[in-house]
């Protein structure tokens, strides 16, 4: 069972678990009970991404109702694989999508390991779009090596940790990418883009995987403005996520050159788009004029959602997310969490309160024209 309440079968082609449409019978259960109002299906964990789109496509329509959430490993399939997934099974079914385990053997090097890494994250990323993406384990098993990736910190025979180029090649990543940021395209596939409409900062992760150093140059002219500097950081054989000097950024355009077998990432302030929103909407009552709000601005799974007058507050700010059948999940700016009907009551008056995501149609909504 992972975080957060789904229950994924394990890899079923590899013969630990038989699972065909059991998924329909355990929502059932779960209803019964009562538990799907905080607990959601997920598909099965299958070792390749083909494998994983063939458990699901094999499923009743039935089944595939009661997931909230279909699951791959990265073991295999090819990039055909992973944009039928967006395309038919995120977009076409609203399920969320999660690369839930990736790792490799021995690539000869520690910087050749984290290159490794980088790889995948962009495939995954750039034809995927998972939600999540998972590495095998926080720390390898003794008998591995820092020049595999069963890990991202390295254990040796004695249980000493340290911290290979792996380790700092997910950082380029996911120490920048935060919550909050939308992967926007670009042209180069070597490159991750992530921008964030309520910070104004713009992320770029560039990968060499050449032996040799090589020129890049950067053109960020669709947006509207941009700030004057581009802050590097740098993962290399002799580099762990260093931060090195400022880039200077003229005419929305900056050049540098990415050393050899190398991850950067570049952060870039001031940055504003004319088309964008923060993605956060207040939602105002008719009646009242007053706002949908999270009492006290509480970040404590239950808090009740009331309506209060318009205080500013991040409480009051909502975003709205698509899931399958037309409807959404609204999630609260300050708190992360939904909006819920406590204990998935069907009864009028019941409360309405937020809820870390569970999957559970209480905490989906749809929205009607008046």
């Amino acid at each position: 069972m992972r975080e957060g309440g789904n229950v994924p079968s394990f890899e079923p082609t590899q013969g630990n678990y038989v699972w065909t449409n059991d998924a329909n019978q355990l929502w059932l259960a779960q209803a019964q009970n009562g538990a799907s109002a905080y607990t959601a299906v997920s598909s099965s964990d299958d070792n390749t991404v083909t494998e994983a789109v063939s458990d699901y496509n094999s499923y009743a329509s039935s089944t595939k109702s009661a997931m909230a959430q279909w699951n791959t490993h990265s073991y295999g399939g090819g990039d055909a694989d992973r944009n039928n997934a967006y395309a038919n099974i995120r977009q076409g079914d609203g399920k969320r999508l999660w690369m839930s385990e990736w790792g490799i053997g021995s690539q000869g090097s520690p910087i050749n390991a984290a290159l490794a890494l980088s790889r995948q994250v962009l495939d995954d990323e750039q034809h995927l779009h998972p939600v999540t993406w998972v590495g095998w384990q926080a720390v390898n098993e003794v008998g591995d090596t820092p020049n595999d990736v069963w890990g991202l910190a390295y254990r040796d025979s004695n249980n000493n940790i340290s911290y290979p180029s792996r380790y700092y090649a997910m950082g380029n990543y996911s120490k920048f990418l935060r919550p909050g940021y939308t992967m926007i395209g670009n042209s180069d596939a070597n490159t991750l883009t992530g921008y964030n409409a309520s910070s104004h900062s713009l992320v770029i992760v560039a990968t060499n995987n050449s032996t040799s150093s090589t020129s890049a140059t950067y053109n960020l002219s669709n947006f509207s403005s941009v700030g004057g500097v581009a802050t590097p950081y740098q993962t290399s054989a002799s580099q762990n996520l260093a931060q090195i000097a400022n880039v200077s950024i003229a005419g929305k355009t900056f050049s540098t050159t990415l050393p050899a077998q190398s991850i950067t990432t570049f952060v870039i302030p001031n940055v504003t788009y004319s088309n964008a929103t923060s993605g956060y909407y207040e939602i105002v009552n008719s009646n009242s004029g007053q706002l949908l709000d999270v009492s006290n601005g509480s970040t404590t799974v239950g808090a009740s959602v009331i309506q209060w007058t318009n205080t500013g507050g991040t409480n009051q700010q909502w975003s709205l997310v698509a899931v399958s059948g037309g409807a959404y999940e609204i999630v609260n700016r300050h708190s992360g969490q939904l909006m819920d009907v406590s204990s998935g009551s069907t009864t009028a008056g019941a409360s309405v309160i937020q809820w870390t995501n569970n999957g559970g149609t209480n905490q989906q909504w749809s929205l009607v024209p008046v």
